[in-house]
Parts: structure tokens; sequence; C-alpha cells
């Protein structure tokens, strides 16, 4: 009896809640199932060393609530899976057993004012179109959006954005390694700057992530690429209309140059990664190419060479005021190298999905 009066308390408070703020909050979000054939082939020099074909399902939830709370203030959560190998994205094992485990992803809460914006939280990155982290934090191997698929887009931390008569700026501090327990020194944290502004159709935006502490590099295997190191990564992004269609160009450079300690050896790596995009309508493209080359000391130098090219058309099959159903065909190719001394090592995957999306 007495669980049943405490269910029915629960009950009545929720929905008082409910009554008194259903105006304020908002929720929403996507539910979408991904067919992907897989195609992978790897090579050392001439010679096929690989081949694998694969043909996965899967599938994703995400849920999405935010919250006016007046003089500005504002809240705003995702969840979504966040477990696995294929980022956020599920992938269906023998006889359904797989299990989706919905969890906090994202969330922030902070204030707008008339010429400034300020957050603290779980911080969505803007990852799928800005590769300035990607490069960053994977230099061997920055394509094919590792900050999304790795890192789920997001990192822990404070923001700060200020309107500048017709520019932008805009400041992050985020943690992206915490340490070891009893040392407040130990944590790195990443600072990201930028500026935005217009010169006629053309914006242009100017951006720098330097790394402040050091802290592990890794590649998307999850094998370390570099120990406690302090990357420096700059560059610039330009967006102009074309045609009809948005075009992004995108160069961005990333060097680290440690010095011998007692516990880290010396590293000493840089490279590039340029990007063009388009989006027109239901199309989207972009290629990237990146090159980074490790001349750490005491290892024979290193050429990291990688291209990747996505494209997707969206095609809207039903939209009303309660949410959108698409279908996206998508095509995804990557081709990276790693060349060692005389040796050079290759592989390819192609990846062909077709996603349908419901919005809600």
């Amino acid at each position: 009896m007495k669980r049943i009066l405490a269910a029915f308390s629960v009950a009545c408070l929720l929905a008082a809640i409910c009554r008194t703020a259903d105006a304020a909050i908002r929720f929403g979000g996507e539910a979408a199932v991904r067919l992907r054939g897989e195609f992978k082939h790897a090579a050392i020099g001439r010679n096929t060393a690989d081949r694998e074909d694969d043909l996965k399902y899967q599938y994703r939830f995400r849920l999405r609530t935010d919250a006016e709370l007046g003089n500005g203030y504002f809240f705003n959560a995702q969840f979504q899976y966040e477990e696995g190998a294929s980022g956020v994205w599920q992938t269906v094992q023998h006889q359904s057993s797989e299990r989706y485990k919905l969890q906090l992803s994202s969330f922030v809460m902070g204030r707008k004012l008339r010429r400034s914006r300020y957050t603290v939280g779980r911080l969505p990155l803007d990852g799928f179109r800005n590769p300035l982290y990607d490069l960053g934090l994977y230099p061997s191997q920055p394509l094919e959006i590792p900050i999304v698929t790795m890192n789920c887009n997001r990192f822990f931390g404070a923001s700060y954005t200020r309107a500048l008569g017709s520019e932008s700026l805009g400041a992050s501090l985020l943690l992206i390694d915490n340490g070891l327990a009893g040392n407040i020194s130990d944590p790195a944290y990443t600072l990201h700057v930028t500026l935005k502004s217009s010169l006629g159709p053309v914006t242009v935006e100017p951006q720098v992530l330097a790394m402040l502490g050091g802290t592990d590099i890794y590649d998307q295997d999850e094998l370390v690429f570099k120990k406690d190191v302090t990357p420096l990564t700059a560059g610039l992004t330009l967006t102009f209309p074309l045609g009809g269609a948005e075009i992004d160009l995108c160069g961005f450079y990333t060097m680290a140059d440690e010095k011998p300690s007692a516990s880290f050896p010396a590293v000493d790596y840089s490279g590039y990664l340029l990007r063009l995009r388009t989006e027109k309508g239901p199309f989207m493209a972009w290629i990237d190419y990146s090159r980074t080359i490790d001349r750490s000391a005491g290892l024979p130098k290193t050429r990291y060479a990688n291209t990747f090219v996505w494209a997707q058309y969206r095609v809207p099959v039903y939209e009303s005021p309660s949410g959108t159903f698409t279908l996206t065909p998508t095509i995804r190719y990557l081709a990276s190298s790693i060349r060692t001394g005389s040796t050079e090592t290759g592989f390819t995957r192609l990846r062909t999905e077709l996603v349908a999306t419901v919005t809600f």
C-alpha cells in the first residue's frame, strides 16, 4: 500500500510540474536505421594483404530537451547511445542480443544576452563540419570525422561568445584529460579561439586550438600515437555562395615539438588538412586530404597521407508540423597510406549507406 501511495504521489508531482512548465520545456529527437555495406582492402607495396566485405544493420535513437528559464537563462541536453565501435550507432547482433543504453551525451546551461552568450557543461562541438579538432587530436589519420565517431562530438568545458560589431569572437576552454587523482596540476585543457567576420558575401573564420598541459594523442584504432604532448593547431575556414550552393574551404595545420624527459621520449611531428565542401539543397559532399610527417628522434621518419570523400543526398519522404521522414543514400570512401623508410602500406575503405530518419 505504501508503494502505491508513493507512486501516486510521484505521478501527481510530475503532472503538476508538466502543467506549469509545458510552455517552457520542449522535447524532441530522432530515430534512424542504417544499412551499411563496407568494403576494405589493405596492401603492402603492390601486394594485397587483406580484403574484407561486410553488411551491417544499425540504428540509433536520440532524445533532446531544452528549456528557457527566463531573463536569458537556458538549458538543453541530448541523450543517445555512446558505446561500441560505430560511434552513436548500434549494430544488430545475433538474434538481436545487443543492448541499447540511452545515456546523457551532452548538456548545456548558460545565458544569452544582447551581444554575448556564455555556457558551461558537456558542450557539443561542430565536429561534423569543422575538422579542427580532428586534426588536433588525431593527427596521423584525422579524416572521416573521428571527433564525432570517437568522442561523440562533445567535451566538458565552458565557452563565451561576444559580438563585436559585424564580427563574432568566441573562446572555449575544454577539459581533454582529467589526469591522475590527487594532482591538481595534472589535467590537460584545450583552448579554442575563433573570430568570425564577413567580407562581402564571404565569411572568414580563423581558428586556433592550443593544448594546455600534456595529454596522450591516439589514432582511430585507439592506439597511442604520442604520449604527453601539447600540440598547437590553427587554420582558416572560408564560406561563400556559388551558383546557388554554399562552399566551404578549410585549411588547418598542426604541430608538436616536445623535448625528451625522464618519462617520455622526444616528439616532433607536423601535418595539415585541406577540405573542400559544398552543399546545395538536399545534396552535400566534401573531399579531404591530410598529410602528417613524424620526425621524432629515435624513430624512423614516417609519413601519413589520407584522402576522404563523403557524398550524400537527402530525399524528403514526409513532412508535417510534428516531424519529418527522410531517406539519405550516402557514400564514404577513405584511402590511407603509411610510408616508413622504403616500406609503404596502404588501406582503402568504401562504405555505402542508406539511412532512414524520423525526427519529432
